[in-house]
């Protein structure tokens, strides 16, 4: 008998480190293509701008041959370093990205990291040979879209969602940190507290709000996680029944020491679109 093949989706299930699910909708080459040309655009503009500088610098104060040589560097800063420094200080963006509505993250959900951005955009030379005929059908041959230097990075692209900002945020300052007494001297990760901060984030959005049983399902895989990892001795009962309000928890605590004790408002630094959630 024949086995029926799997549906194709742009759908992506990922389970994290930490146990946490999510689901992201990845980028296709038309999207990608579409932020390539934008950005290329905008390389183009700029370095049309710099050589207009560099020209009439030229003949007045640098020299033809000085302002070759700043063209040359200039060009060569932009061509290799436009996408990893946007992608890698702007959350995964460029901002032909950003107009299309996509991002780069790391294949486990994670934001993208500058080393990541950095080697994803390496391999662009290889991607771009045959004018990027190698990376568009390395694109059409792997699950996740990816090309040589996604594979070589661990990153994706994703679409981003659009979410609206609760109307009503959590006060974290009103939510009371873990006892000192009840936890070890575990501390968890930076990476670790973006997971909590979308979590929290998706379930008080006013535009996709979760119910409380529901945001305590999905919490609760990292939060009996946690509570192991911070040898918790308190009620576990209330890490199972309550799991959201333990992850706040977490997180205050942790929030405030990495942050010298200054006081934490509400809200998430980076809407992740569709990531940690």
């Amino acid at each position: 008998m024949l086995r029926r093949s799997e549906p194709i989706s742009l759908e992506m299930p990922v389970e994290t480190p930490e146990c946490v699910r999510m689901t992201y909708r990845l980028a296709g080459p038309a999207a990608r293509i579409g932020a390539y040309l934008l950005d290329t655009l905008l390389r183009g503009a700029i370095m049309v701008i710099v050589g207009i500088v560099l020209m009439c610098a030229g003949f007045t104060f640098l020299g033809t041959g000085m302002s070759v040589g700043l063209f040359l560097l200039i060009s060569f800063f932009v061509e290799w370093g436009y996408f990893a420094i946007s992608e890698g200080f702007y959350g995964g963006r460029t901002l032909g990205k950003k107009a299309m509505g996509i991002r780069v993250i790391e294949k486990y959900g994670y934001p993208l990291s500058f080393w990541a951005a950095m080697m994803r955009n390496l391999l662009r030379a290889a991607d771009g040979l045959g004018f990027y005929g190698f990376g568009f059908i390395s694109m059409l041959c792997t699950r996740r879209f990816q090309r040589l230097g996604d594979l070589a990075a661990g990153t994706i692209v994703i679409h981003e969602k659009e979410v609206r900002l609760p109307t009503e945020p959590i006060i974290l300052e009103t939510i009371k940190p873990l006892n000192r007494s009840d936890i070890g001297s575990f501390v968890p990760s930076e990476r670790t507290l973006t997971l909590i901060d979308h979590l929290l984030s998706r379930r008080n959005n006013s535009h996709q709000r979760v119910p409380h049983e529901r945001g305590h399902d999905i919490a609760r895989e990292l939060a009996l996680v946690l509570a192991q990892k911070l040898d918790y001795q308190a009620d576990l009962d209330q890490v199972k029944n309550y799991s959201m309000a333990f992850l706040a928890r977490v997180y205050v605590t942790f929030l405030r020491q990495k942050e010298d004790d200054t006081p934490v408002h509400s809200g998430t630094a980076d809407m992740f679109a569709g990531v940690e959630s």
